[in-house]
């Protein structure tokens, strides 16, 4: 199960929809991990005129909420913007992910991987220095480097993080130009060097994917494509809303979705078939569904 941006249950954009559909898939065991992409409650978002910002209650009502998924499935994430109030007190002192291998940077708390079933995740926080010879970037080429020499035992490399790398939303154009442009510059050699098959993210709040792609030239088959396919998956359902306005004409796009709607998407894996399914939580259907083969 992924998703991002979800925040706790409120009037905008109805986040209770997400929230039940994945307890029934997680709790009849058809999903047993769970990826959350960042801005994980929102808590930043309440109180903003209070002095104080007394907030807390937010994350703990969030995790009150997916209570009904977290505790019978693995839950993985990433920081997003909305968690670096406080310099990320809550993710730093509510959450740990898996310590990463070779690794004890001043950000290793930040990123981290680790292997389930056929497939290598790995993540990294894109709301710290990640440009090209950083800590993180370090951090990832190694990793990538470990994970491509062990795909005969585990042939899938799936990445997030919460900022996306290809996207072309218009709400806030800047996501889906200066800062797009910064991010392939630093890291789609290295991907597409390494065999990253699959990177997902959230930040805008709707839900678009590529073909598989490389330097925006796209490849129009999803067998053995020797490219990545980049998933904006960030309308879960926050307060802030779903957002639906995209660039037209886009060669790279294979599907948008232009409702105002919320959803989160569900990944299946065997050593040769990778399926991605991104599915309307509100009106309980499937919308987007592709699969990677080798």
């Amino acid at each position: 199960i992924h998703w991002a941006d979800m925040g706790i249950q409120n009037p905008t954009a109805t986040s209770e929809h997400v929230q039940t559909s994945v307890a029934t898939d997680v709790q009849q065991a058809n999903y047993t991990l769970i990826i959350n992409a960042g801005d994980t409650s929102y808590a930043d978002d309440y109180n903003r005129q209070a002095s104080h910002l007394a907030n807390a209650w937010v994350l703990d009502k969030y995790w009150q909420e997916v209570q009904s998924s977290a505790a019978f499935a693995p839950m993985a994430l990433a920081p997003g913007n909305h968690e670096d109030q406080y310099d990320f007190a809550a993710h730093l002192n509510r959450t740990r992910m898996p310590a990463p291998i070779g690794s004890s940077g001043p950000l290793s708390r930040f990123y981290h991987s680790f292997d389930y079933g056929c497939v290598h995740f790995l993540s990294f926080s894109t709301e710290h220095n990640s440009s090209k010879g950083s800590e993180q970037w370090l951090f990832v080429q190694q990793d990538l480097e470990r994970a491509n020499h062990n795909r005969d035992l585990v042939p899938w490399i799936v990445v997030y993080t919460h900022h996306p790398f290809y996207c072309s939303g218009v709400i806030e154009p800047a996501r889906c130009e200066s800062e797009m442009d910064t991010f392939l510059l630093a890291y789609e050699d290295m991907f597409q060097q390494y065999g990253v098959d699959v990177f997902t993210s959230g930040h805008n709040h709707c839900y678009e994917r590529t073909y598989p792609v490389y330097k925006r030239q796209p490849i129009k088959t999803f067998h053995q494509p020797n490219a990545t396919v980049y998933v904006v998956n960030g309308a879960a359902g926050d307060i802030e809303g779903v957002q639906s306005v995209f660039k037209p004409n886009i060669a790279w796009r294979a599907y948008h979705n232009k409702e105002l709607y919320t959803g989160y998407s569900k990944m299946d894996a065997t050593k040769t078939n990778l399926t991605w399914t991104y599915y309307d939580a509100k009106h309980s259907q499937v919308v987007d569904v592709w699969s990677l083969t080798k």
